[in-house]
């Protein structure tokens, strides 16, 4: 009912009856029901508002008890694709496409929410069509104090997320994947400089591993800032990108690891939007073989030139040997003459033996251009080189300062080998005169030894071991400024020289270094810069008697028997010398500078002429063609062949003209005399 009080506004309220009293009245009571409408009426409105936020809230909301759905929300419906008379006590399970999957997201939830008011878990559910939602569950119990009560649990839809997520990753690997497989290496830095990734490039390039890469900062390289990159390798940070020249760098030397490159590094900044460093990528291109190759197409180059340079060197040092042979045997022919003519005075006699002497180191000088121009084979034969040392020392003496001292180590009895004279001649002088120069200034000790060693198997003595046996061991040491340890490795190489220009070739000790190979010996040196320079020479010894390798001079000259020779050469004082030389000796000479005349004479008289002696080199025609001329007449004449010069295609020639003898210029008097009595008297030898 509703009841107006006398004052202030209506209520409402409630009359109950009750028995009369006993005075027969009915007694009534009323109750204002005001306040407890107005309760109910907010309670209402509360309840009617919270069903409406769970059917229209974006996120799907369940409310299940034991693990049954007893309530689910319209966006929960539309998530999974169900209706809700389809997921109504229907069990948590329906949603998961396996029991694993199911009872994991189920044992951490549950065993979460035992110590909080709600936990989370991410998973995925089918919906009804059969594509997959990815989603994050949030549960909570109804009443924290009571499980058996049932939980609520929200459903977040984080499918786009999830699909975002696997794109990047998508993205990121196949990124990576191209890194990876790049055939030129990667890294890539911060940018503090620290670097944060290789690829396998890298680590096959310069064999370090990301962890060995652990700790490096580019930006404090000490490498890089000697070569002068800093600046480069600066700007790339700086946000520009900057290329290295090519240079060979030593990951060693940084990392304490990895190899010696020639490489070239091109740097790429990676910026953000606001232009700021994200990274910095460094990429290195390898150029080491197309170093190597270039290197070996200069060296090969260097072999060529080297080898035309020494054809060229042969072809002048044949034509030198041959006019200055010629020259020789004018001065050694006249001063045999002369010689005769002074033997009864003593001083003239010596002079002139001197001067034989003189023309003596002169022919084997000539022997020592052609053998390093390979225009003329060593001549190796049992050698002591004691007489060679004295020789050296004899000359070195009259050359060197008197602020250097020269001591000489020699043994009693003489070591044996088989050598060349000339080019041991050569060796010990290179040594010598580059030990010589290396004290030309403070001046100090030249010291030359000899002594036989005992070489045992692989013995550490030397670094290319050498046979087991006895060997010679040659020492040229010296006190002068010694050779820098960098230096050392070098030494040997061609064209390597620390003289200045117009001191030195820098091809001396690449020729000792080549000879010494040749007679299969081996070189050490040992030096130390400021303290001299000492290098040995080994060289196997033989058994055998020393032969002094000149032409044997014979005492006894045999005379001629008034036999006729034809002597043709087209140098008139080789002539003239010749002609005296075998008239002093009882012949009659017939001589011809012109060999086409000469074979006019020999046609003319062929019965007058008793032997032919020709040079090799002439104008007109060759001493071959000479020789061929005369076996075609029909008397067989004995030849006698002279040259200043023999090459290996020569020796073939004389070999098919079967010649008869053949003697190399410069001719001793003594050679020829017994050369022409011999083929007389029908002495083949």
């Amino acid at each position: 009912m509703r009841c107006c009080p006398r004052t202030g506004p209506a209520g409402r309220g409630t009359l109950s009856h009750f028995p009369e009293h006993r005075d027969g009245r009915l007694l009534r009571e009323g109750r204002d029901m005001t306040e407890i409408e107005g309760s109910t009426g907010r309670r209402s409105i509360s309840e009617s508002l919270l069903t409406s936020i769970f059917r229209t809230i974006p996120i799907g909301v369940s409310f299940a008890i034991n693990r049954v759905f007893v309530q689910v929300n319209q966006t929960l419906c539309e998530l999974l694709g169900y209706t809700e008379q389809e997921i109504l006590e229907q069990s948590t399970r329906m949603f998961y496409d396996s029991d694993d999957e199911y009872e994991r997201v189920s044992r951490e939830l549950y065993s979460q929410l035992a110590g909080s008011e709600r936990t989370s878990v991410e998973t995925h559910l089918v919906r009804k069509d059969g594509t997959v939602l990815f989603v994050i569950l949030t549960a909570a119990y109804l009443k924290a104090d009571d499980p058996e009560a049932g939980h609520i649990v929200t459903i977040q839809d984080i499918t786009k997320r999830k699909l975002a997520e696997e794109a990047l990753r998508e993205s990121e690997n196949r990124i990576r994947g191209i890194l990876e497989q790049a055939p030129f290496s990667i890294q890539v830095y911060s940018p503090e400089g620290d670097i944060i990734y290789t690829n396998k490039a890298f680590e096959k390039l310069w064999s370090v591993s990301q962890e060995d890469m652990k700790g490096y900062n580019i930006l404090q390289d000490r490498q890089i800032e000697a070569l002068g990159f800093m600046p480069a390798v600066q700007q790339a940070f700086e946000g520009k990108p900057s290329t290295t020249p090519t240079v060979e760098y030593d990951a060693e030397s940084t990392v304490g690891k990895g190899n010696l490159l020639v490489v070239q590094g091109i740097f790429y900044p990676v910026l953000d939007a606001n232009d700021a460093i994200l990274y910095v990528i460094l990429i290195h291109l390898d150029f080491t073989e197309q170093a190597r190759v270039e290197k070996e197409r200069k060296r090969l180059e260097e072999r060529l030139q080297q080898a035309q340079k020494m054809e060229a060197i042969g072809t002048l040092a044949g034509g030198v040997a041959h006019d200055f042979n010629n020259i020789l045997s004018s001065i050694m022919g006249y001063s045999e003459l002369c010689l005769h003519e002074v033997r009864n005075n003593p001083k003239a006699t010596r002079h002139t033996e001197q001067i034989l002497k003189a023309a003596d180191r002169a022919r084997d000088l000539v022997q020592q251009i052609l053998t390093f121009s390979r225009k003329a084979e060593p001549e190796k034969r049992p050698l002591s080189l004691a007489p060679i040392i004295k020789e050296i020392v004899k000359f070195m003496r009259a050359s060197l300062p008197t602020t250097i001292e020269i001591r000489q180590v020699m043994p009693e009895t003489p070591h044996v080998i088989m050598a060349d004279p000339s080019q041991m001649h050569q060796v010990l002088m290179n040594l010598c005169t580059n030990a010589s120069h290396a004290m030309k200034e403070s001046g100090g000790i030249l010291e030359i030894g000899l002594r036989q060693v005992e070489m045992e198997a692989n013995a550490a003595l030397l670094r290319t071991p050498l046979p087991e046996g006895r060997y010679m061991e040659l020492s040229v040491r010296d006190t002068g400024h010694g050779i820098p340890q960098q230096n050392l490795g070098k030494i040997f190489d061609p064209y390597f020289t620390t003289k200045q220009q117009g001191e030195g070739t820098g091809l001396g000790l690449s020729v000792v270094h080549g000879i010494v190979k040749d007679h299969n010996g081996e070189i050490r040196v040992d030096s130390e810069e400021g303290k001299g320079a000492h290098f040995r020479i080994y060289l196997p010894l033989v058994e055998g008697e020393v032969e002094n390798g000149k032409q044997e001079i014979k005492k006894f000259v045999p005379p001629g028997r008034g036999e006729t020779i034809l002597f043709i050469d087209d140098e008139e004082m080789v002539v003239d010398v010749s002609s005296e030389m075998l008239t002093d000796l009882g012949y009659r000479v017939l001589t011809e500078t012109d060999p086409v005349k000469a074979i006019d004479l020999l046609k003319n008289d062929i019965r007058g002429i008793d032997i032919v002696i020709t040079d090799k080199t002439m104008p007109h025609m060759t001493g071959f063609e000479v020789v061929t001329a005369i076996k075609n007449m029909s008397r067989d004449i004995p030849v006698i062949l002279c040259s200043g010069f023999l090459a290996k295609s020569d020796l073939e020639k004389i070999a098919e003209l079967n010649i008869d003898r053949v003697i190399v210029k410069p001719i001793r008097m003594s050679v020829l005399a017994h050369a022409v009595r011999e083929l007389l008297d029908g002495i083949k030898m």
